[in-house]
């Protein structure tokens, strides 16, 4: 897309000179950082006190040695990640201040990340059990952190430089070897999409990282340029991964690492070539950002189909912030200024502290406490190319049932064995759940991923059949799948038999699910199999976080903390068992509190065909 729509126009003196860079004032600029709202630097600096003679973290051999001995990242990645926190936080303090009273510390946390053998993440490294830190790759954290020393060195160079000329010095060589050579060295990183491979949100992000880099750290204008060309083409292989809806088959927590991603480098882009390459008016793109607000749910719930949580606490609101301005999306820039509302912490120093966004929050901090904004409640939704539904009883209210469905195929980013996956919420609170994903660790992007009960579609609001669960695999996908709705309903249909194992018997399995806008508003989940044998076990899973209730036989009571209860009526000759799963897990937890439930539902089938009709009112 970049390549050809500026093919023609593009050239190497568009590309502004690493001295040209302006996207945002060094600290010298005293008339801008002096400028911040009173109440943003009280907050920044206070931060920033806490790590006024830091003992920086070391990041010992066994820590990095207990990935491979455990499987478990948290002690390492939680000291690798402290000290970035700790140097992007001093340097926005020292910015707002201009002081000098946060210098030796940020210049200690400088020499302690230089010294660091590899950055490359212990769940990402290419070596063996401990790094050596030879050869050329790149990874997130390694090329995060070599964004994170660019722009340390960019806004308080003059600053350093007085101290000593070596420390900007030493930033520029550490960055240039561990990032601008490991990008420019190699084609077959699968992130690039030079060798056909899918992409996910790590190209947009190391790309974003990368431009950061490069445009201020590399000093060589034919460098500069042979860099910018690269990562468009790379960018592209990205852009092209996406189906025309904009949908982000990762989930909406991994919006903000690809379609906010996306938006760094875009800005990156076009403040790079003086305003030339500019994509903020392609449809594409458009549908990208919006594909945030089209997720959500109420507050802080989104849908979290694939790798994604139900709740988004950290809602990147900037990102949707600029996204919708850039685009002239009034929608999007409302739901930014609504969540930045609801959000109780402002501020938050993000765990990869991206500096970019930081410097950002300050910037867009008027407009997003300033502004009025209400959440686009979308009546309807349907991204056509990651076969995702979703709808409410009426526009611009969270009131009543709320359906959202998926298709599909197994082989997503970030997958779970889902296909027919739904949830249902009333009055915009969770009843029918997607788990969601548990803390990751070795296992998680291994071949043993599927082992993990998160990822299995049993653990999924999708049926068993013979025993059989769903396969991970391209080719365990959707037959079909059909959507349609107006005023008076949302209906979505696809067939399931491909996701399962031929040994399930299944010869076809339609599952339709209807959202009623009548004056009794219900969700009704009809399946309708035909199958190879009369005798076949049949289940059907309902995750919830609901306290559930049986009052009378063919009901049961869905109770939530937060919203209204829900009744389901389900066929009489089905047996229920009810499963509870304790969330010993740190991630979920902080979603479900102490427990989920399965609601497990079976039979066997009396002939080869048949339906099942299970129906949810909200009462």
């Amino acid at each position: 897309m970049i390549r050809e729509k500026f093919r023609h126009v593009l050239q190497e003196q568009h590309m502004i000179k690493q001295e040209q860079f302006h996207l945002f004032p060094v600290a010298a600029d005293r008339g801008y950082w002096d400028d911040v709202p009173v109440e943003v630097r009280q907050s920044l600096i206070r931060q920033a006190e806490k790590y006024i003679n830091y003992e920086w973290p070391i990041v010992s051999a066994s820590m990095i040695m207990a990935f491979t001995r455990t499987g478990s990242l948290d002690l390492c990645d939680e000291t690798y990640l402290k000290r970035r926190t700790a140097l992007g936080t001093l340097a926005v303090a020292e910015c707002l201040e201009g002081a000098g009273r946060f210098l030796d510390d940020i210049i200690n946390g400088i020499w302690a990340i230089c010294e660091e053998t590899s950055w490359i993440g212990v769940m990402h490294s290419e070596e063996a059990l401990l790094p050596l830190g030879k050869g050329h790759s790149l990874d997130l954290r390694a090329a995060e952190t070599g964004s994170l020393l660019a722009w340390v060195s960019y806004l308080l160079g003059n600053e350093l430089n007085k101290v000593t000329p070596h420390i900007v010095q030493r930033i520029q060589e550490e960055v240039k070897r561990r990032i601008l050579d490991a990008y420019m060295g190699r084609d077959d990183y699968f992130w690039m999409g030079f060798e056909k491979r899918p992409v996910n949100n790590w190209n947009p992000w190391i790309n974003s990282c990368f431009l950061t880099a490069l445009l201020l750290v590399e000093e060589d204008a034919k460098c500069r340029w042979e860099g910018l060309t690269k990562c468009i083409t790379s960018l592209d292989a990205f852009l092209e991964s996406y189906h025309s809806d904009g949908g982000c088959d990762e989930g909406t927590t991994y919006w903000d690492r690809a379609g906010g991603a996306l938006l760094d480098c875009l800005e990156l882009l076009k403040h790079a070539t003086g305003g030339l390459v500019d994509l903020f008016q392609e449809p594409l793109v458009q549908n990208i950002g919006r594909y945030i607000y089209r997720a959500h749910i109420h507050e802080t719930y989104f849908i979290n189909f694939a790798d994604g949580s139900a709740k988004i606490t950290n809602f990147q609101a900037v990102q949707a912030f600029k996204y919708g301005q850039l685009i002239h999306d009034p929608m999007l820039c409302d739901q930014a200024v609504n969540q930045y509302r609801i959000s109780s912490v402002k501020f938050v120093q993000h765990p990869w502290y991206p500096m970019l966004r930081s410097l950002s929050e300050i910037k867009y901090y008027p407009a997003l406490t300033q502004e009025k904004g209400s959440p686009p409640y979308l009546r309807d939704v349907w991204l056509d190319g990651i076969q995702v539904m979703a709808a409410r009883e009426q526009s611009n209210s969270p009131s009543g049932l709320y359906l959202a469905a998926k298709g599909g195929h197994n082989a997503e980013s970030h997958n779970h064995n889902d296909i027919g996956q739904f949830i249902l919420y009333a009055d915009g609170y969770p009843v029918i759940i997607d788990a969601g994903v548990n803390s990751y660790n070795k296992q998680t992007f291994s071949d043993q991923r599927y082992e993990i009960w998160t990822m299995r579609s049993t653990y999924h609001n999708v049926p068993t059949v013979n025993g059989y669960e769903q396969l991970p695999g391209r080719d365990y996908q959707a037959g079909w799948v059909d959507y349609q709705a107006d005023d008076n309903y949302a209906r979505f249909k696809l067939d399931l038999a491909l996701a399962y194992p031929s040994e399930a018997g299944i010869r076809e399995w339609i599952r339709e699910i209807t959202l009623s806008r009548s004056s009794s508003a219900y969700v009704k989940l009809q399946d309708t199999y035909d199958l190879t044998s009369s005798r076949s076990a049949l289940q059907w899973q309902f995750m919830t976080c609901c306290e559930v209730q049986e009052p009378q036989p063919r009901e049961l009571f869905f109770q939530s903390n937060e919203g209204p209860s829900v009744r389901l009526i389900y066929p009489e000759h089905l047996t229920m068992t009810k499963e509870r799963i304790e969330m010993n897990d740190k991630w979920m937890s902080k979603v479900w509190g102490e427990r989920i439930y399965r609601i497990t539902f079976s039979c066997q089938a009396m002939a080869y065909q048949g339906s099942i009709n299970f129906v949810f009112e909200q009462m």
